[in-house]
């Protein structure tokens, strides 16, 4: 039996995010980031992440998806003129993994 099949399983990460505003804005607009990030998520939704060409080369550990989610993020809210500050991914209380812009965010 294929090692990769017989092992298959999900989980459920929770993520937390961190943003500063630029000097532009005056406040957060929450409905925007979270439509932002919720539709950056979705292509994970429900999906076997070893399978996913973006996790052929690396492990998809909880430290290497909080480090690609990182940048990501860093990425798309930098072009709504916000910054990420930190990210926080969670597989369980007991597993967590921060970013902060020492990954160049």
């Amino acid at each position: 039996m294929n090692q990769n099949i017989q092992n298959k399983h999900i989980h459920t990460l929770e993520i937390f995010i961190y943003i500063k505003l630029n000097e532009k804005e005056s406040m957060l607009n929450y409905k925007k980031i979270d439509e932002l990030v919720e539709n950056y998520l979705e292509q994970y939704n429900g999906k076997y992440l070893n399978e996913m060409e973006q996790w052929q080369e690396v492990s998809p550990t909880i430290e290497n998806l909080g480090d690609f989610f990182y940048l990501q993020l860093s990425e798309l809210l930098e072009k709504h003129q916000y910054h990420l500050v930190m990210l926080e991914i969670s597989e369980t209380p007991l597993r967590t993994y921060r970013v902060t812009g020492r990954m160049g965010g």
